[in-house]
């Protein structure tokens, strides 16, 4: 079936699903809650001032800025070779995807196909920003514009969900994080990151 093929890994995976996690599972909802106010944030300063990014182009950086909520995870994953990263990678893919309202993928993400397989399950869009991620080899060792892409990702989540101290503040903004909480609205980090024309990427 290959790498990217469904939600949940092959049977012959001796590892137990990553979404049987309970805190897995409850991470998921409150990522994917943030990022749906992130999302419209977007949504609102597009359709006053419509961004020069291609529809293309905002997607993939919503996805990394999405993967950043994930990081730790995810990294983790990577770090031990787990080949669960696929149903994880996938599935923050696929609920991101499902939960976009038809009028803000239209208008934030114009002619990028989002919709699910025939059987309901992973689109081949899907796979094919999972595999641009991972052929990124995002780290801080190259901490280009995407790295600060996913770098805001976990800034956000982390400055929300729990209580970041006063150095931590200092280490994000200091690794250039785009999230300014002196300065910007937090829901609208996506909006900077795509006004942001020195973010190149290669799709």
């Amino acid at each position: 079936m290959g790498f990217f093929s469904k939600i949940f890994g092959d049977e012959e995976d001796e590892k137990p699903s990553i979404l049987s996690d309970k805190n897995t599972k409850l991470y998921f909802q409150q990522a994917h809650k943030l990022m749906s106010g992130v999302v419209l944030a977007a949504y609102t300063s597009n359709r006053l001032v419509p961004s020069l990014r291609s529809g293309k182009e905002k997607y993939y950086l919503s996805i990394c800025f999405l993967f950043g909520m994930h990081g730790s995870f995810i990294d983790e994953y990577i770090k031990n070779h787990d080949k669960r990263i696929a149903e994880y990678l996938q599935t923050i893919v696929h609920l991101f995807n499902g939960g976009l309202n038809k009028d803000i993928s239209k208008n934030l993400f114009n002619g990028v196909n989002i919709k699910p397989n025939n059987e309901g399950g992973f689109s081949q869009q899907n796979a094919d920003v999972c595999l641009w991620y991972l052929k990124q080899k995002i780290s801080f060792d190259k901490p280009n514009g995407l790295f600060k892409v996913k770098l805001s990702g976990s800034h956000l989540i982390h400055s929300t969900i729990l209580k970041l101290s006063a150095e931590d503040k200092k280490k994000y903004k200091k690794m250039g994080s785009y999230l300014d909480e002196k300065k910007t609205m937090p829901l609208f980090t996506l909006t900077k990151i795509f006004e942001d024309k020195k973010i190149k990427l290669k799709l």
